[in-house]
C-alpha cells in the first residue's frame, strides 16, 4: 500500500475473537498485571494463592476458560467458595479470600479487554487503530514512527523488529491499551530482545573479548585452500583414511562419511571421493593457521615468508619455524600453554614420524622449498636426497618432542585453558543445582509460545522445546541430533512405539567415538514427558518447516540459509544432507540460553553435557561410571574430565549424610540430638 491514509480499518466482527483467558494466562498475566497496578512481589503471591485455592475448591483446571467464572456465575461461585473454606480457615482468613477474589475480578476485566483483540499483533494492531478515531497516518506520527514502517506493519508485510521492537510501547500509549497488549503480541524472542534490553548487562566472556583482540591485531591469516597445497592435502587424505596402508590401524585412520550421514558444514578440505572426513577438518584447520603466520610480517612476530613459498606442508619439517609458531600462540593467549599449542605440535609429530609420517614418506616435498632459498630452514640445499630428508624429519620431530615435554612435564603437565569450557554456562554450573536450572529454563521456554498467527515463530517454539527437553533428558553430543532421522515407517533413527510412545536407536557410527564407548547400537525409550512434544512437532510443526518434503532428518530449520548452494560441493555433483547441521543446532541453543537464563551469555550443546554431569557428580559424589553412561563415553574420558572432585562438594555430600543419620536418630529416640 503506497498511502498509508488508503487503510480500511474495520473493527469486523471476524477481526475481533471472543475472550481467550484461561486460568493458566490469568495466573500469569495477572501476576504481570498487578505488579503494573504497584504491588510488591509478596501480596501478589497471596492473589495467586488466593485464585489457586479457588480453582481447587470448584474443582478447576488451568486449562478452563474464566469467562463465565469472572461474570454472570462469579456470586453463585464465591458463595460456594465461602462455604467451602468456612471450617477450614479461620475467619480474618476467609474474608482476605473473599477480597482478594473481588480483586481477580478487576483483574480479569482489565486483561479481557485487552483479551477481546484477536491473538495475532497485525490484526491486534489494525482494530486498536479502527477504534481509536485517529487517522493511520496521526497515530504513526505521535507513537514516533515512520509512516513507511507502520505502512508495512499494517499491510502484514513485517513485523516489529530490532530497534523497532522499542516503539511499540509508545504505540500502546496512543493507542489508549494497557501496556503489553500489543508487545504481547509479538514473538517471544523478539519481545523479550526489548524486554531486556534496559537491564541486560554485558555477557561478553572474557576469551570472546582475547578473540577480538587478537584479529583487530592480525585479522584472518590462515592459509587459503588453494594451488599446491591442495594436491598435497588430497594425498594426505588419500594415506591417512586408508586402513589397509602399511601400519594402518582403526585408531590412526581417519574416518570418511557419506555427505548424507555427515551433521557438520563440509568444507572442501574435508572431501575425498565424494566422502567427508572431520577430522581433515580438524587437522587443516591447525596446519592453515600456521602456513598462514609464516606469511604474517616480522611486525607481528612471524617469518614474513612470500606467500608463493608458503603453501607447502614441506614447512612441518622446519622445527625453528614449529616451535616459534606454538610460542606465538602462547604469546597470544596471555602466555598460557594451552590445548591448541599443545595439539599442534603431537599433530607436527606424527607428520614426521619415520615409516608412518606423511610428511616423511613424501620426500619429493623438499623440492618445494629450494626456491625459498635462505627463507627456508638453513640447510634445506643439503637435503638432495630422501635419505637426507628423513633424517631431517626425524631431528625435527625430536626437537618438536623435546619442546613438547619441557611445557608438559610428565603427569605434572602445565596445559592451561585459552578459555574456560565453563564461563558460558557459569551462571548454571555455578548454582547448587545445575539441573534445577536447566528445567527451570526448559519451563519458560514452554511458557513463551509466539501468537500461533505467527506461523514461522510458532512452528520453530514447537521444535526448540522438543530440542532443548532431548538435550536435557538424554545429553548427546549436538551432532548426534542433528543427524537424527524420523521416518513414519520406522527405519529411522526416532521410532514411535505408540500413540504417544517413542525410542531412539542409532548405530555405532552415528557417534563421535564409535570406536570407544560408541561400539555398540545405542537404543533407548524416551522420557515419556517428551512424547507429546514430539508426537506435537511431528503432527504439526515439522511439516510446515523447510525441507520437511525433501529430507528424513528430524530437526530441521524455520527457514532457509542465504548460503543454500555451495560450489564446491556442486562442481564434484554432491549435495549435503538438508536440515539443520550440529552447528546451527549449537547456535539454536546459544540464542535459547541466552533469552531464558537471566545473565547468560548462551551456551551450546557440549555445555548441556558438563552441567547435568556436574549436576550428578554433586549429588553422587564419585559416581563416575553413571556419568559415563548418561553421556554414552568411556569412563577414562569422563574420570580425565570430571575427576577433579571438589572438597565443597564432597562436604556437601557428607553434610546430607549427617543430616539423614540425625534425622533417623531423632525418629528412634523420640527427642533431641545433643
Amino acid at each position: 500500500m503506497n498511502n498509508i491514509n488508503a487503510h480500511t480499518l474495520n473493527s469486523s466482527s471476524d477481526a475481533a475473537t471472543r475472550s481467550t483467558l484461561t486460568y493458566s494466562t490469568l495466573l500469569t498475566l495477572g501476576a504481570e498485571q498487578l505488579k503494573k497496578e504497584g504491588l510488591t512481589p509478596q501480596p501478589i503471591a497471596n492473589l495467586c494463592s488466593a485464585l489457586r485455592l479457588w480453582m481447587r475448591v470448584h474443582g478447576f483446571n488451568e486449562s478452563r476458560m474464566v469467562d463465565e467464572d469472572f461474570g454472570p456465575s462469579f456470586d453463585k461461585l464465591l458463595l460456594r467458595f465461602s462455604d467451602a473454606i468456612a471450617t477450614s480457615h479461620r475467619s480474618r482468613t476467609q474474608r482476605d479470600r473473599q477480597e482478594q477474589l473481588l480483586r481477580w475480578t478487576r483483574v480479569v476485566a482489565t486483561l479481557k479487554r485487552v483479551d477481546a483483540l484477536p491473538v495475532g499483533f497485525l490484526d491486534a494492531l489494525r482494530v486498536a487503530v479502527s477504534t481509536i478515531g485517529m487517522p493511520a497516518r496521526a497515530v504513526a506520527r505521535e507513537a514516533g514512527i515512520s509512516t513507511s514502517t507502520f505502512s508495512n506493519w499494517l499491510d502484514g508485510k513485517v513485523l516489529p523488529r530490532g530497534t523497532t521492537v522499542s516503539q511499540v510501547p509508545k504505540l500502546e500509549t496512543v493507542l489508549q491499551l494497557p501496556a503489553g497488549t500489543l508487545l504481547n503480541r509479538l514473538p517471544s524472542t523478539r519481545r523479550n530482545r526489548y524486554e531486556r534490553s534496559g537491564q541486560r548487562k554485558e555477557t561478553t566472556t572474557s576469551f570472546t573479548k582475547v578473540r577480538r583482540a587478537q584479529k583487530r591485531m592480525v585479522g584472518c591469516y590462515a592459509q587459503p585452500y588453494r594451488g599446491r597445497i591442495v594436491g598435497e592435502w588430497q594425498e594426505v587424505l588419500a594415506l591417512k583414511t586408508d586402513r589397509n596402508r602399511e601400519n594402518g590401524e582403526e585408531r590412526n585412520s581417519w574416518r570418511l562419511k557419506p555427505l548424507r550421514y555427515t551433521a557438520h558444514r563440509v568444507q572442501p578440505w574435508m572431501l575425498y571421493n565424494g566422502l567427508s572426513s572431520a577430522t581433515a577438518g580438524v587437522q587443516w584447520g591447525y596446519i592453515a593457521s600456521y602456513l598462514g603466520w609464516l606469511k604474517l610480517p616480522p611486525t607481528k612476530g612471524a617469518p614474513g615468508i612470500p606467500e608463493e613459498f608458503v603453501g607447502t606442508l614441506a614447512w612441518l619439517a622446519d622445527a625453528d619455524r614449529v616451535i616459534a609458531y606454538s610460542k606465538w600462540m602462547v604469546g597470544r593467549s596471555e602466555g598460557r600453554f594451552h590445548n591448541g599449542p599443545k595439539v599442534f605440535l603431537e599433530m607436527v609429530a606424527t607428520y614426521l614420524r619415520p615409516e608412518t609420517g606423511f610428511v616423511w614418506i613424501q620426500a619429493s616435498l623438499r623440492h618445494n622449498l629450494i626456491g625459498a632459498g635462505p627463507l627456508a630452514f638453513a640447510h634445506v640445499e643439503q637435503l638432495c636426497s630422501d635419505i637426507a630428508w628423513r633424517e631431517q624429519c626425524e631431528k625435527a620431530r625430536q626437537r618438536v618432542r623435546v619442546h613438547l615435554r619441557k611445557q608438559v612435564p610428565g603427569d605434572r603437565g602445565k596445559v592451561r585453558h585459552s578459555r574456560s569450557p565453563t564461563e558460558r554456562a557459569s551462571v548454571v554450573l555455578n548454582d547448587e543445582a545445575p539441573l534445577r536450572r536447566l528445567v527451570e529454563f526448559t519451563h519458560r521456554l514452554e511458557s513463551s509460545p509466539p501468537p500461533p498467527a505467527h506461523r514461522r515463530d510458532y512452528f520453530a517454539w514447537i521444535r526448540d522445546v522438543v530440542l532443548v527437553r532431548m538435550m536435557v533428558a538424554n545429553p548427546l553430543r549436538v551432532e548426534t541430533y542433528a543427524a537424527m532421522t524420523y521416518r513414519p515407517d520406522g527405519s529411522g533413527n526416532l521410532i514411535r512405539t505408540g500413540p504417544e510412545s517413542f525410542k531412539l536407536k542409532l548405530p555405532p557410527e552415528a557417534f563421535k567415538n564409535q570406536s570407544g564407548a560408541a561400539s555398540g547400537e545405542y537404543e533407548v525409550a524416551i522420557d515419556s514427558s517428551i512424547a507429546p512434544w514430539i508426537h506435537r512437532y511431528l503432527s504439526e510443526a515439522r511439516p510446515n518447516l523447510v525441507y520437511a518434503n525433501e529430507t528424513d532428518r528430524f530437526f530441521l530449520p524455520a527457514a532457509r540459509g542465504p548460503r543454500t548452494v555451495k560450489p564446491h560441493l556442486e562442481e564434484l555433483g554432491l549435495e549435503e544432507a538438508l536440515g539443520f547441521k550440529g552447528e546451527g543446532l549449537s547456535h539454536r541453543l546459544h540464542v535459547l540460553t541466552a533469552l531464558y537464563i537471566d545473565g547468560c551469555p548462551g551456551f551450546g550443546g557440549h555445555a548441556f553435557r558438563h552441567c547435568i554431569a556436574t549436576d550428578h557428580l554433586r549429588r553422587h559424589p564419585g559416581d563416575y561410571l553413571t556419568v559415563a553412561v548418561l553421556l554414552h563415553d568411556k569412563l577414562e574420558t569422563v574420570l580425565q574430565v570430571y575427576g577433579h572432585l571438589k572438597v565443597q562438594d564432597g562436604l556437601n555430600a557428607l553434610g546430607r549424610d549427617i543430616a539423614v543419620f540425625s534425622d533417623e536418630l531423632r525418629r528412634t529416640r523420640g527427642g533431641d540430638v545433643v
